[in-house]
Parts: C-alpha cells; structure tokens; sequence
C-alpha cells in the first residue's frame, strides 16, 4: 500500500498542483511513467468529465425547467473548469 505523496503541494495551490515529487519521501522510490500511461489517465479524465457535465445538464434541465442555452453554458463551463484540479487528483484514478 503507497505511503508517500506523488504531489508535492496540496490542491489548494492552484499554480501547483500538477508539481510531483521526483522520489517517494518515505521510501525514495523514483517515480517513472510507464509508457502509455497517460492514454489510460485520457481515457478516465473524458469519462469523468463527460458524466460531470451530463449529470450537470440533466440536472439544469429538469431544476429549471429547460432553460435557453445561455443558461446551461454560463452554468456548466465555470463548474467544469473549476473541477479541473478535482479530477485531476481524484483518488483511485
């Protein structure tokens, strides 16, 4: 089971939060990414994304009993753009 951090500073620091640390603090274990590594990371960031703004369109429609477009963009992109950080570091992803 993992004990060490891979990001170096919390995602409250925005300008930081895809910073990692090059070894394991606890073990120092040099963190390396394996080839294709970041298809899977692709693959599972556009789900999650994709069902967010589903979840978020539905939502929309059905409290505000459909609303024009302009509603469901000035609602949807700000949410997703300040979900980036969380599905970014979502635990088990």
């Amino acid at each position: 089971m993992p004990e060490g951090e891979i990001f170096e500073y919390p995602i409250t620091r925005i300008a930081h939060f895809t910073d990692t640390h090059e070894r394991c603090p606890v073990c120092g274990l040099r963190y390396e990414v394996e080839p294709g590594f970041f298809y899977g990371a692709m693959y599972i960031s556009y789900g999650m994304t994709v069902g967010f703004m589903v979840t978020m369109l539905i939502a929309i429609f059905v409290l505000g009993n459909d609303p024009d477009l302009w509603v469901y963009l000035a609602i949807i992109i700000p949410l997703n753009l300040l979900c980036v950080p969380l599905f970014f570091v979502m635990p088990g992803c």
